[in-house]
C-alpha cells in the first residue's frame, strides 16, 4: 500500500512542474529577506523589504504591493541617506487591533536602531538596539520578533544584532527598555530568533543562535526564559534548531545541527535541554553559521510522526553541499546535492495538494531550487540572483502574495544591473494557494494570525500544525 501511495505523489508531483519568473524589482541597495502581510488593513498583502549598501548607497524601508497582473505599487519608502535597513518583522506589538512593521537600521556610523512603523505608516517609537559599532561581524545578522513574554496581556518585542552580545527587549507599545538578554559569555546572536512556551508554564522561551561563543566552541544555540532573561539551555557548537513534537509524546522536541570533531550531526533533544540521540551525521565542516533554519512537516504519510528537511554545506566525499530529508528515527528520505554556492536558507509549503510541503533552497552563487516534498527531485531552478556572503538571517517566504489564488516564492539577492532586486516566482496555472503571511524567519504557522495579530497567536507549534518554517499543509479547495 506504502508503494501506491508514493507512486500516487510522484504521478501528481509531476504533473505541477513550471514555474516561471513572475517579476523582477529593482533597487537601489541590497535588499536583506522580505516579510509579507496585510500591514494597511487593506485586505491585500503587502511586501516588506529593508535595504542598504553600508556607507556606499541609500538604505531605507519600503512596502510594495504585487497584483496578478504582475505589477507593482509601492505603497510606502521611508529613505535612510546611507547605511543599511534589515529585514523587517510585521505584527500587532502595541496591542491596538492594527499591526504595525518593526525594523532595525544603521546609518552608515554609531549604534542599531529600531523603528516601529503604525499601519499607516506613521511613527510609533524607535530605540537604539546595540550601543556601539562594532564592524567585525556581518551586517546581516538583525532579526526581530514579538510576543507576550511574561503571560500579562502585553507585547513585547525583542531585536538581535551581530554587532552585540545580547538580544534586547522592549515593550511594544512604547520602545521602553526592558532588559538585555545573553552577554558577552554567549558571543554574538545571529539569524532568526523564535519565541515558544517550551515548558507550557504560560511565559515565553526565545531561542536563538549564536556566534563568536567564547568558550565550548565557535557556535551555539541558547534557550532563554525571556520573561527574565535567565539561561534554561544551551547546546554548545550547535547552529541551527528547530522545534515540533517529534516522537509523538506530549512533549516538544527540539532539533539541532551541531557541528563537533570534523562530523555535522542532527541531534534531537527534548524541551529543556536534554540529549536524546544522534538523528544523523556526515563528514564535513562549518566555517560560519549562515545555514537556515531546517523545515519539519510530515514528508512520509505512510508514518504519523513528522520528518525534517535541512541544507548543510562542505560536506566531504563529493557531496560538498547537501539538501537533505530525514526521518527521526535517522531514515534518510532523500537528497539533493550541488557542488558549489553554499546553501543559506531553505523553506517549506504545499504546492501541488499531496499534503507534502515542497521545499525552496537558495544559495549564495544565485542558485535557487524549488524541490519536490516527496522525493526531492528538482520542479524549477532559477539563477542570477544571489544573497550577499555575510547574511545571516536570509529566508525564503512561501505566499500568495497577489491573492490569484496560487503561491509564490519571494525572495532578495544582487542584481544585474542594480544593487539588488526582490524576485517573485510562481506558477499561475497549477500552484495550490497558501496563507498570504510570512512574517520573520523563525516563522511557524501559528506564530502571528492572519491579519497579524500578536494577542491570541500560538507559542506551542507542536500543538497545532505540528511544523516549523512552513506554510499549513492544506487538502485543495480549502
Amino acid at each position: 500500500m506504502k508503494e501506491v501511495v508514493l507512486a500516487f505523489l510522484l504521478l501528481l508531483s509531476l504533473s505541477f512542474c513550471a514555474p516561471v519568473t513572475e517579476v523582477e524589482i529593482p533597487f537601489s541597495g541590497y535588499p536583506y529577506a522580505p516579510v509579507i502581510g496585510d500591514v494597511d488593513e487593506d485586505d491585500f498583502p503587502e511586501i516588506v523589504v529593508g535595504y542598504g549598501q553600508g556607507s556606499s548607497s541609500e538604505a531605507g524601508l519600503m512596502v510594495l504591493r504585487k497584483y496578478a497582473d504582475n505589477s507593482i505599487d509601492t505603497v510606502f519608502h521611508w529613505r535612510v541617506p546611507i547605511g543599511e535597513c534589515y529585514t523587517p518583522y510585521l505584527g500587532d506589538v502595541d496591542n491596538d487591533g492594527h499591526p504595525e512593521i518593526a525594523v532595525q537600521f544603521w546609518r552608515g556610523f554609531g549604534p542599531d536602531s529600531i523603528i516601529v512603523f503604525n499601519h499607516d505608516f506613521s511613527i510609533l517609537w524607535r530605540a537604539e538596539v546595540s550601543t556601539g559599532l562594532t564592524t567585525s561581524m556581518p551586517v546581516g545578522g538583525c532579526a526581530i520578533t514579538a510576543g507576550d513574554i511574561d503571560g500579562n496581556g502585553t507585547i513585547e518585542v525583542l531585536a538581535a544584532t551581530a554587532r552585540e552580545s545580547y538580544i534586547r527587549i522592549f515593550d511594544g507599545a512604547t520602545g521602553t527598555f526592558i532588559r538585555n538578554i545573553g552577554g558577552d559569555t554567549y558571543g554574538k546572536p545571529y539569524g532568526g530568533i523564535t519565541l515558544f512556551d517550551l515548558d507550557e508554564d504560560g511565559k515565553l522561551e526565545v531561542l536563538s543562535c549564536w556566534t563568536n561563543v567564547p568558550s565550548g566552541g565557535p557556535t551555539a544555540v541558547t534557550c532563554f526564559h525571556a520573561y527574565n532573561g535567565v539561561e534554561f539551555w544551551t547546546v554548545n557548537q550547535g547552529f541551527s534548531y528547530g522545534v515540533a513534537n517529534i516522537d509523538l509524546d506530549p512533549f516538544p522536541d527540539v532539533v539541532i545541527g551541531v557541528y563537533t570533531g570534523g562530523w555535522i550531526y542532527q541531534k534531537q533533544y527534548t524541551f529543556d535541554g536534554g540529549f536524546i540521540s544522534d538523528i544523523c551525521s556526515f563528514d564535513g565542516h562549518v566555517y560560519f553559521p549562515h545555514f537556515g533554519l531546517p523545515v519539519i512537516a510530515q514528508f512520509d504519510l505512510s508514518t504519523p510522526e513528522p520528518e525534517f528537511v535541512f541544507a548543510w554545506n562542505h560536506i566531504v566525499g563529493g557531496i560538498n553541499q547537501l539538501t537533505a530529508c530525514f526521518s527521526f528515527d535517522g531514515r534518510e528520505i532523500w537528497r539533493h546535492t550541488e557542488s558549489g554556492g553554499e546553501y543559506n536558507s531553505i523553506s517549506g509549503a504545499d504546492l501541488n495538494c499531496d499534503l507534502i510541503p515542497e521545499i525552496a533552497t537558495y544559495n549564495f552563487n544565485g542558485n535557487f531550487y524549488i524541490l519536490d516534498g516527496v522525493d526531492g527531485s528538482i520542479w524549477g531552478t532559477f539563477s542570477g540572483v544571489g544573497t550577499n556572503s555575510g547574511q545571516v538571517n536570509n529566508f525564503i517566504p512561501i505566499v500568495d502574495v497577489d491573492l490569484d489564488f496560487h503561491s509564490e516564492f519571494v525572495y532578495n539577492g544582487r542584481g544585474t544591473s542594480t544593487p539588488g532586486m526582490i524576485r517573485i516566482v510562481g506558477d499561475d496555472a497549477e500552484w495550490n494557494p497558501t496563507r498570504p503571511v510570512w512574517n520573520e524567519n523563525g516563522f511557524y504557522y501559528t506564530s502571528v494570525e492572519d491579519d497579524l495579530g500578536l494577542d491570541d497567536r500560538s507559542y506551542t507549534n507542536w500543538k497545532d500544525e505540528n511544523v516549523f518554517r512552513c506554510q499549513r499543509i492544506m487538502p485543495c479547495g480549502l
